[in-house]
């Protein structure tokens, strides 16, 4: 009986989790590193403007994972509203993105950064799965760090 008791718990903690019931906030360091890389953005178009509320999980362009609250998605992709009109994110990269240890998914396509070289920082990234900077208008080359990071020697 009493083992029975702590399965049911224990099922009922998982699935809350894993339901969103108990949702879990933001880590409040990776917090402070989105507020620190949003500074340095020009945002014209108010892609960051949910930025705001406590909890950064809840951010347009942000997922954390369910059981840890850390940040494992960042997607700030640019776009088109139709042929002619366009949103984007401009400005600088903050370093402060590499207080995300647990970032898998890094997407900033379609934005503008033409004054910038693509950051050396983002091959510190270890958990980064998945990386797009495509159509951002980066100068320069692309730094040796991100090559380790991608196998390439």
């Amino acid at each position: 009986m009493k083992n029975m008791k702590a399965m049911m718990f224990v099922v009922c903690v998982v699935l809350q989790v894993a339901y969103g019931e108990h949702h879990m906030r933001c880590l409040p360091k990776e917090r402070e590193a989105l507020l620190q890389f949003k500074a340095a953005i020009v945002d014209p178009y108010g892609m960051l403007s949910s930025w705001t509320s406590p909890d950064c999980c809840r951010w347009e362009g942000i997922r954390c994972s369910n059981l840890t609250a850390h940040i494992v998605s960042l997607d700030l992709h640019g776009g088109y509203y139709d042929e002619v009109s366009r949103r984007y994110i401009s400005g600088e990269i903050h370093k402060s993105l590499t207080e995300l240890r647990q970032l898998q998914y890094l997407n900033l396509s379609l934005n503008s950064f033409p004054d910038i070289n693509i950051p050396g920082f983002i091959g510190s990234l270890t958990n980064l799965r998945y990386l797009d900077l495509s159509s951002s208008r980066f100068r320069g080359n692309i730094p040796k760090e991100i090559w380790i990071i991608i196998g390439v020697k």
